[in-house]
């Protein structure tokens, strides 16, 4: 698994080196952290220093327990192809929403605040603050037949 994330976030690095210059920084950005998060586990891995036991360590260490790491490191390619095919709000409002859930938090309300807020401050923090738009979504474009921007 490891090295096929290893591939997922180069693939990712690689591609964002053909955007146009403004759009390139943040997928560069999170496929680099990706890839040095998958290169540190394939390296763990390869030394045997994972463990995928359940409960306590022989030597008195905590157990790894693989889904939260699974989770964290899926979450940046998920978005990836979600934010390309449904756009930059149904990503986020994805990701604002399931993120924490996987990671252990159950309140809905806690959740759906959250989300809200999110999508709150991005509403105000990239179109208005830095005037930068954002990504519809291939699918978003074709459903809603959204022309494209003239530059």
């Amino acid at each position: 698994m490891a090295a096929a994330l290893l591939a997922v976030f180069a693939v990712m690095v690689g591609e964002a080196t053909r955007y146009p210059r403004d759009s390139r920084m943040f997928p560069i950005l999170i496929g680099s952290i990706g890839l040095l998060v998958a290169i540190l586990l394939l390296v763990r891995l390869l030394r045997g220093t994972v463990r995928h036991a359940a409960g306590e360590d022989p030597e008195g260490g905590e157990a790894f327990h693989a889904a939260p790491l699974w989770a964290a490191l899926l979450a940046a390619p998920v978005f990836g192809i979600v934010l390309v095919l449904f756009g930059f709000w149904v990503a986020t409002a994805l990701c604002a929403f399931f993120g924490p859930a996987v990671m252990g938090y159950r309140s809905l309300w806690r959740r759906v605040a959250l989300t809200l807020g999110t999508l709150a401050a991005f509403a105000v923090l990239f179109p208005v603050v830095l005037d930068v738009s954002l990504p519809r979504g291939e699918i978003v474009d074709i459903v809603f037949k959204v022309p494209d921007d003239e530059d």
